[in-house]
């Protein structure tokens, strides 16, 4: 186990509880809302958050402080992955939330659903792009040298949800000011009608 693996399991909420194998995946850009609504779900339906965002700064964090910004995300992808791997194979805990975006890796994710016997839950979330813009530079983000490299980052990731919605429909779809009740409704649901049916 690495470090990042170990310091980021020592952190993780719900292992000891036991639900049945729901995988929750987000649809949209950086600043619409995913890690807001993660987080709810995570608290509410007691499911295992893998924040994608937490694992990158964790990363930076251990290496050397010359490290490219390319080979931190490098890094950060591999321990994602073998974090979410592990996770798959030895939690108690069947529900795992995916705090990232699906649109560029969609085909991945529910191979890798499939793989390990998931059922997925997508949800996307709606967000116009002045609440998106207004987020993302006032919260900043030590991987872009500029704001302008930020706004780039932003325009290819809304492009990325379009033909994301053009290809699949979400479970789920929330829009600004729009309560979170139904999608926590909805992941209950699933967890509740996976139990039915005895998935674990």
């Amino acid at each position: 186990m690495t470090e990042v693996d170990s310091i980021f399991r020592s952190r993780l909420k719900n292992t000891d509880r036991m639900n049945p194998k729901l995988m929750v995946l987000f649809s949209g850009p950086q600043g619409s809302g995913k890690t807001s609504v993660a987080r709810i779900l995570e608290d509410r339906c007691s499911g295992l958050r893998i924040e994608s965002d937490a694992i990158h700064s964790l990363t930076t964090e251990l290496l050397p402080p010359d490290t490219s910004p390319y080979r931190r995300w490098d890094m950060a992808r591999s321990y994602i992955h073998e974090i979410r791997d592990e996770l798959a194979q030895t939690a108690i805990n069947g529900m795992m939330i995916l705090d990232c975006s699906i649109d560029r890796h969609a085909d991945s994710l529910f191979d890798f659903a499939l793989r390990y016997k998931y059922t997925s839950l997508v949800i996307a979330i709606n967000t116009p792009y002045d609440i998106n813009r207004q987020r993302i530079i006032s919260r900043g983000d030590r991987s872009f040298d500029t704001t302008e490299a930020q706004l780039d980052s932003l325009e290819r990731s809304r492009s990325d949800q379009a033909r994301f919605l053009d290809t699949y429909r979400p479970d789920v779809m929330i829009s600004p000011g729009q309560d979170i009740d139904e999608a926590v409704f909805i992941v209950r649901s699933h967890l509740a009608d996976l139990a039915l049916q005895g998935v674990t």
